[in-house]
């Protein structure tokens, strides 16, 4: 899998200018976006605790469906203060022409894949809300592919500082929301913190829950010639003891 470095530069010259630099892993070389007025070099590696090459052609994105089997990056970075002798690094050098100044506003390293299938589940996911036992409304559709971090890497983040995971342990995602509005995972973002209400198919408008209000949650994962179904979450609104 070829994986690109991504770099945000800002040029101080006259006015200020913006541009993003990748580089392609399959080649360590830029690939796109070199400014006129800079000299920029290719990537070169330091070392993976003395021992990993990081700039590899042997690829962990092989053998499923999908998977593009080119280069990576190595292993993982050891933690703690930067020693050149032991600490895995990246390094490339940018040289500006004599009128141009060079601003690093952002350095992006991308994603990288290590397991042998696919991270990401491919789980369709609908949010609906009934009123008092009213027709359905369907607020959200999502995906749980479209997680940022997939459940390995969550749980790589979750047990790095030592808290520990036992066999049995339920692990949760957490908000799951798409690109479009359509897709967001909470009524505080499809309802831009209750800005604009959402209209009800029995014509009512919610900007937040309201008592005798339930939502659903249903998911499940599509094959071609079969469907894997998890049921639904359910969940009532009532009124407080007292009200």
């Amino acid at each position: 899998m070829g994986k690109l470095y991504l770099l945000v530069l800002s040029f101080l010259l006259p006015a200020i200018t913006n541009a993003q630099i990748l580089w392609d892993f399959s080649t360590a070389t830029p690939a796109t976006g070199i400014p006129a007025g800079v000299s920029v070099s290719a990537v070169a590696q330091g070392n993976n605790n003395g021992t990993t090459t990081l700039l590899t052609t042997t690829s962990a994105s092989s053998g499923y469906t999908g998977a593009t089997g080119g280069n990576n990056a190595g292993a993982a970075a050891n933690i703690g203060a930067f020693r050149p002798d032991t600490t895995t690094y990246f390094e490339w050098t940018l040289t500006p022409a004599a009128t141009v100044s060079i601003t690093v506003s952002q350095i992006s390293f991308g994603s990288r894949s290590t397991g042998t299938g696919p991270q990401a589940y491919d789980i369709h996911l609908e949010a609906m809300l009934i009123h008092a036992g009213r027709s359905a409304t369907t607020v959200s559709r999502t995906n749980f592919k479209g997680m940022y971090w997939s459940i390995a890497q969550q749980l790589a983040h979750h047990t790095s500082s030592g808290c520990n995971t036992r066999v049995g342990d339920l692990m949760g995602s957490g908000t799951i929301s798409g690109a479009t509005p359509d897709s967001y995972g909470s009524l505080l973002e499809l309802t831009s913190n209750g800005a604009r209400p959402l209209k009800l198919v029995d014509g009512s408008e919610r900007r937040f829950l309201e008592d005798d209000d339930a939502v659903v949650l249903t998911g499940w994962a599509q094959a071609k010639d079969y469907r894997v179904g998890f049921g639904e979450v359910r969940g009532r609104v009532v009124t407080a003891r007292g009200a």
